[in-house]
């Protein structure tokens, strides 16, 4: 509730209905791993994102200024709960984060 505020049932109600957060995937995404690292592979290192940003004259200081280091590890962590799919940030949340 903290960080969806007045959408937090809805946000709620949604992780409710798909229950990704009580389901123990361990032996499923360990199966599936070499497919997700052939997919990451396919991701823009923070490298690359800073040189396209930068070749488009977008300063990603700015992007700093406006929000927290706070607000910016809430985003990691719970920009999961918006999708009802199942995505890194997940795999971020159970086997990173936590």
């Amino acid at each position: 509730k903290r960080i969806y505020k007045s959408s937090a049932d809805g946000v709620i109600a949604l992780q409710n209905k798909l229950g990704w957060y009580e389901k123990d995937d361990f032996d499923n995404v360990v199966s599936k791993w070499d497919k997700v690292v052939e997919i990451l592979k396919e991701v823009p290192s923070p490298e690359e994102i800073k040189a396209i940003l930068k070749e488009v004259e977008l300063d990603d200081s700015e992007f700093y200024k406006l929000y927290s280091q706070a607000k910016i590890d809430d985003a990691s962590l719970y920009a999961k709960d918006l999708k009802d799919r199942f995505s890194v940030l997940w795999l971020y949340y159970k086997y990173v984060a936590n």
